[in-house]
């Protein structure tokens, strides 16, 4: 690996008063299945030391699940456990693990999984936002039939640059992976755990310390791959939300930078501690239906490309098998996403914002003449304008089937009426010659003399 020279001087210090203080990752769990994510929770937490003051998984979980018996309509916050995982080979990436829930108003759960990270993570983040342009060899090699053709191996040798975004972005994506794989592998529920070629989304909370941090910030929101219209800030705890797009990376973030310059024993409740819990309570239920919004993005192109592909052919199907699946599968999709929205959108959130004290900031638009946007005002926008756009798009596609049903539906029964009269006709016909009539038999010699068509006759003993 070649070394290439940084193009300005890094002003962020070797040892930095920054770093991350928590990653909180979400997901999304059909109420319904409540017991199942109980029992399992209660396995998975049981497998590593309780911390503070959680004291037996059992206790501690089953009595946070056993108001959902009765909790319908009603949104509400709890936490469920608390794991130390300090000193786990497998998990040297995390010290501890704080689980706890987001209750929509009736069908669904935002789980939240907040990660303490490890003393090896702070290190590895301190070494990549510091890291210099780096550059590696990378060799593309031919197909095999190009192999036989050209009677060469490679096809070319060129260069693959990585920066200090590229070594974040893989230290963010590991500790996930970390996660998904060693902690919850087993649970086997919830959208992103489920879903093997993506990564959970995630809340971030960064602390600083606000006069050193004055001198490098922009540097580090470049880093950290930040653009300045997606800042938001007006206090001290500056926030970002970016555009989400799943068929670019595996995973987003949401950040939220917060100053740690509190006591907390003098100030608890402006500790950072106490705020990024706050934040992030607050946040997450819009933050995972942007995420599930745009994942459906994915789907929704695919039912299209199915749909159209079908109506392309332009085939009369009597069973309509096909284009029933097919809008079955649509249907329930639909459906699922809906409850989701519902759920999620209800106007409880937009107060909970401001109950957890959500800080009132504004971001920079790179047109200076354009009014800045407030935080939470982006975000209750952003998440209503994602989870309508897919809401329309299901209901195209819906309104779509209804026109291939209908189209079918009407050219089937003008040829099954075809069909029927053909086989009654055959049917009268069968009839006219089995009673053997002289009339009906020289009509038809007349049309097969007509159409030259001889048949032999048998001699009857």
């Amino acid at each position: 690996m070649n070394q290439v020279s940084k193009r300005h001087k890094s002003k962020i210090p070797k040892n930095p008063n920054f770093n991350v203080h928590s990653i909180t990752f979400l997901d999304c769990v059909e109420l319904e299945d409540y017991k199942k994510l109980e029992n399992r929770l209660i396995k998975i937490t049981s497998k590593y030391k309780g911390r503070e003051f959680s004291i037996d998984p059992n206790i501690d979980i089953s009595k946070a699940f056993k108001k959902f018996d009765s909790d319908y309509n009603t949104i509400s916050f709890g936490h469920l456990y608390h794991n130390d995982t300090k000193g786990n080979e497998e998990l040297d990436l995390i010290d501890g693990i704080s689980y706890g829930y987001v209750k929509g108003a009736k069908s669904h759960l935002v789980m939240t999984y907040t990660i303490t990270p490890s003393d090896k993570f702070h290190s590895l983040f301190r070494q990549s936002i510091n890291e210099e342009i780096t550059s590696e060899s990378e060799i593309n090699f031919k197909s095999i039939k190009q192999i036989i053709k050209t009677k060469q191996l490679i096809s070319s040798i060129g260069n693959k640059y990585k920066n200090s975004e590229y070594w974040i972005e893989a230290l963010f994506n590991e500790i996930s992976f970390q996660f998904k794989t060693e902690v919850i592998s087993n649970l086997n529920l919830g959208v992103f755990n489920l879903n093997n070629e993506i990564l959970f989304p995630r809340i971030t909370s960064f602390e600083y310390e606000p006069n050193e941090f004055k001198s490098y910030q922009n540097e580090i929101f470049d880093k950290l791959n930040i653009s300045r219209p997606n800042l938001y800030s007006g206090s001290n705890v500056i926030l970002s939300l970016t555009n989400v797009d799943y068929s670019r990376k595996t995973s987003f973030g949401l950040e939220i930078f917060i100053p740690n310059n509190t006591d907390v024993e003098k100030e608890p409740f402006n500790h950072i501690s106490f705020l990024s819990k706050n934040y992030m309570q607050a946040i997450a239920s819009y933050w995972i239906l942007i995420n599930l919004s745009c994942l459906r993005k994915q789907d929704i192109v695919e039912l299209r490309k199915r749909t159209f592909k079908y109506f392309r052919k332009n085939k009369i199907s009597l069973f309509l098998r096909k284009v029933i699946s097919l809008k079955n599968n649509l249907t329930l999709n639909w459906i699922s996403f809906e409850n989701i929205r519902k759920d999620f959108t209800a106007d409880t959130f937009k107060y909970i914002l401001n109950k957890f004290e959500v800080p009132d900031s504004h971001n920079s638009p790179w047109d200076k003449e354009v009014k800045p946007y407030e935080f939470k005002e982006s975000l209750v926008q952003l998440t209503e304008g994602t989870s309508s756009d897919i809401k329309k798009s299901y209901e195209e596609i819906l309104e779509l089937h209804s026109h291939i049903v209908e189209d079918n539906s009407l050219r089937a029964s003008m040829r099954l009426q075809k069909i029927l009269l053909i086989i009654a006709l055959i049917g009268i016909i069968l009839t006219l010659y089995g009673a053997n009539s002289e009339w009906c038999n020289s009509w038809i010699e007349y049309f097969l003399n007509k159409l030259n068509i001889r048949i032999p006759r048998v001699k009857s003993h």
